[in-house]
Parts: C-alpha cells; sequence; structure tokens
C-alpha cells in the first residue's frame, strides 16, 4: 500500500533490526485474508513474505545475507534469514496495519510464462479508489468478487504447497515449474 515503506521504516527507527506489517493474502481456493492470521507471536524460522518485511541491510549482511537453502532444510531462504537475524538481534515486530497485497506467484500456474497483470490492476484501481486504510481491507475481506480469478484452481497447485510437504529446495523448483519457468 501508499504508506508500507513509510511505515515499516518508522518502526524500525524505534530500534528493531526487522518490521513487517500485516498482509492481505489472494490465494487461489479461498477468500482474501489477513496474514499473518490471528495473534502474531514470532517463532524461529516463522515464514514472513519478503513482501511485507523491511530489515536492515547491515545486520541481514551480519549474519549471512540471504542463502539458497540446503539439501536437507525445510524453510524457505527469507525464513532462514528472518530466524539468523532474529537470533542475533531479536524477533521482528509486526506494525498492526496491513501495508501490502500479496498474490503468491507460486500458486498461480503458468504466471511467469503467460505474464498476465490483470489481477494486479484490479488490486490497484480498488486501493486508490479507497477513501482509506481501513474502507479498503473491510471491502476486500468482505466481496468475494476479490478472489482470484477461475484460471488459477487451486486443484493445479501442487501438494508442496498446500500441504508444506518436501524441503525448501524441491518446494522451489515446483514453484518454478508452476509459474512456468521450468516448462
Amino acid at each position: 500500500l501508499p504508506d508500507h515503506l513509510h511505515l515499516l521504516c518508522n518502526a524500525l527507527d524505534t530500534g528493531p533490526s526487522m518490521a513487517f506489517g500485516d498482509q492481505l493474502r489472494i490465494d487461489p481456493g479461498r477468500a482474501p485474508y489477513v496474514y499473518p492470521e490471528g495473534t502474531y507471536t514470532y517463532q524461529h524460522n516463522f515464514w514472513i513474505g519478503p513482501t511485507a518485511m523491511v530489515h536492515r541491510r547491515a545486520d541481514a549482511i551480519e549474519v549471512g545475507g540471504w542463502r539458497f537453502p540446503g539439501p536437507d532444510d525445510r524453510h524457505d531462504a527469507e525464513a532462514l534469514l528472518w530466524g539468523r537475524m532474529a537470533a542475533r538481534f531479536g524477533p521482528p515486530v509486526l506494525v498492526p496495519e496491513l501495508t501490502s497485497v500479496k498474490m503468491p506467484a507460486a500458486l498461480r500456474q503458468g504466471i511467469y510464462r503467460e505474464r498476465p497483470c490483470d489481477e494486479q490492476r484490479n488490486w490497484w484501481a480498488r486501493i486508490c479508489a479507497a477513501p482509506d486504510r481501513a474502507s479498503f481491507v473491510a471491502d476486500a475481506l468482505a466481496d468475494p468478487s476479490h478472489r482470484p480469478p477461475e484460471r488459477y484452481d487451486i486443484a493445479t497447485v501442487p501438494d508442496v504447497f498446500t500441504k508444506g510437504l518436501g524441503t525448501a529446495a524441491e518446494r522451489h523448483r515446483a514453484a518454478r515449474r508452476h509459474k512456468g519457468l521450468d516448462d
């Protein structure tokens, strides 16, 4: 959302190494929802989408930066980085405001091959038309027409995503294929 960086950088100014905002998730097969759901308590290697997170660059470098997960790692690269940073500098701080909208590419078959932008265009129009953040969120959560297009049928999403199966490397390979990168 337009003030995403402003809100999260203000949170970093109070001292933490990482901050993230609530995220409106637009997943195939379900109505939009706010993530993280319920009460947030950081747990080691908790997955927070990079779209929602800001962090201090120097702190990320100090703990080894972004790394591709090892062959047996169950956690994705971002969760591993957040975990290393949390162990060294403390857990990320949640800014209790919706700051971003996430339409996971890994859940949209062929998206990188076809490159459609209709979903993003429609959501941007909704953001711009809303008089304020609260109205935007209330509308997004209440209107069932805000679901992803039917072309992203949840039945096409590999089990490694819907059931959290496999290693991070296996999920990465499956995501590339599903998004249309390795056909």
